[in-house]
């Protein structure tokens, strides 16, 4: 993974209007390629095999729980996991809490902590345990 791989592919599934994020990409990169951290990369994406393994006993764990507890915040502009995944929440379990966080992509707790954090808030209110 090259600098430029890294900073497209994050740019590439931020939000719209996401200066925070952007202004903390060189940094991210010095991180992750730090005493080798690029060579970890295959290691970091075994969720993905993990999720698909898994997915039965993940599904019936969130059958038994009541929907009315669970709350999902997204960002809605991510092209991985956005929109798309909140619609989906949405069908399946329609008791569920859930926000969009328009204008915020894939990593919207660096894109704007504040919105993550008024999102996590007004789950409480709404009398999340």
């Amino acid at each position: 993974m090259t600098r430029e791989a890294f900073v497209a592919g994050i740019v590439s599934v931020s939000g719209t209007d996401t200066p925070q994020l952007r202004a903390q990409v060189e940094e991210l990169w010095l991180e992750y390629s730090h005493d080798g951290g690029r060579r970890l990369t295959p290691q970091h994406l075994v969720y993905m095999k993990e999720r698909k393994a898994h997915a039965a006993r993940l599904e019936t764990a969130m059958a038994k729980t009541d929907p009315s507890r669970l709350a999902f915040l997204y960002g809605a502009a991510d092209p991985v996991s956005g929109k798309k995944q909140l619609e989906e929440i949405e069908r399946r379990l329609p008791d569920a809490r859930v926000t969009a966080l328009n204008g915020l992509g894939h990593f919207p707790m660096l894109e704007d902590a504040r919105a993550v954090a008024r999102g996590i808030a007004s789950a409480f209110r709404m009398g999340m345990p």
